[in-house]
């Protein structure tokens, strides 16, 4: 699919070229890029959590990254072709300190009981993507569009349990359930599934005056991927034999019992939501402000 947009991107420029001087098609490109790193600097978070910023106690954090060229119709139509990278993180608190103390060789609290709880939705795909030409009504703009892709990178699951610290060793049940395109925490050796979807994207956009303009987009209404003989899996670690050693440093091996295998899934895409605030100051400058979830 990823020579599709290449071809599709090589395509819309030359037509843009050979027709664009009659202004009937003009060719456009258009990046969104937005990341937030949440409990920790976004550096640190994608570097395993290996730095020396202690997290605070934020419970989300995201990439969203969306890359689209095509063609724009005299008569307001829009097509392009995509490719997105997006994670979308939730966790808390207890969970984030103990992976950050695990990656920074950092002795575990002792005589705490955590809460674990971690949720990752994670997809990777190309596609194309139908804009429709945008209603107007008084001072503001509708927009939709709709997007069909072909899914090539996926995680979809969670994390959860509890584990319990004394001074000499620690005690706990800890569920998995994930659906992945590689497994990263177990290692296990799969085949990478395909997936096909589609999802709606709306914008509103609202002249509030000559200078001060609000826009607001939300994307993936409605949004699925159906993957074909995803690989998953479902385990439980318990701890069975765990102790510190002499500088406070867990030492365990645990027992893990589980199911692995392959299965049909329906990944379920998490709304996007971005709310601009935006000031002109002149013909060349201005301010604005950003919200996004």
């Amino acid at each position: 699919m990823q020579r599709l947009f290449f071809a599709l991107t090589l395509l819309f420029t030359l037509l843009g070229s050979t027709v664009g001087h009659a202004q009937s098609v003009i060719p456009y490109s258009e990046l969104q890029n937005f990341n937030y790193g949440g409990p920790l600097p976004l550096k640190q978070l994608i570097n395993d959590l290996e730095g020396n910023i202690f997290p605070s106690a934020k419970k989300h954090a995201f990439s969203h990254v969306d890359w689209e060229v095509g063609v724009k119709m005299r008569n307001g139509w829009k097509v392009g072709a995509f490719v997105r990278h997006d994670y979308y993180t939730r966790f808390n608190p207890d969970t984030v300190r103990l992976i950050h103390q695990d990656k920074n060789d950092l002795p575990v609290d002792t005589n705490q009981h955590y809460d674990l709880w971690l949720a990752v939705h994670h997809l990777k795909a190309d596609g194309i993507r139908i804009h429709l030409p945008k209603l107007e009504y008084e001072s503001f703009q509708i927009g939709l569009s709709v997007s069909v892709f072909h899914g090539t990178g996926l995680i979809d699951g969670e994390v959860s349990g509890q584990i319990d610290t004394t001074s000499n060793s620690f005690s706990g049940l800890v569920d998995l359930d994930y659906r992945y395109d590689r497994d990263r925490l177990l290692n296990r050796e799969a085949n990478s599934p395909e997936g096909w979807g589609f999802g709606f994207d709306f914008e509103v956009q609202w002249q509030i005056s000559p200078s001060i303009e609000l826009d607001l987009r939300v994307k993936d209404i409605a949004g699925q991927v159906r993957w074909d003989q995803a690989p998953f899996t479902t385990a439980q670690l318990t701890s069975s034999t765990v102790n510190f050693d002499q500088n406070g440093f867990i030492e365990t091996t645990p027992a893990l019992s589980g199911f692995e295998g392959y299965r049909s899934y329906t990944q379920d895409l998490p709304i996007q939501s971005k709310l601009t605030l935006s000031y002109r100051l002149s013909e060349q400058y201005g301010v604005f402000g950003i919200d996004e979830v």
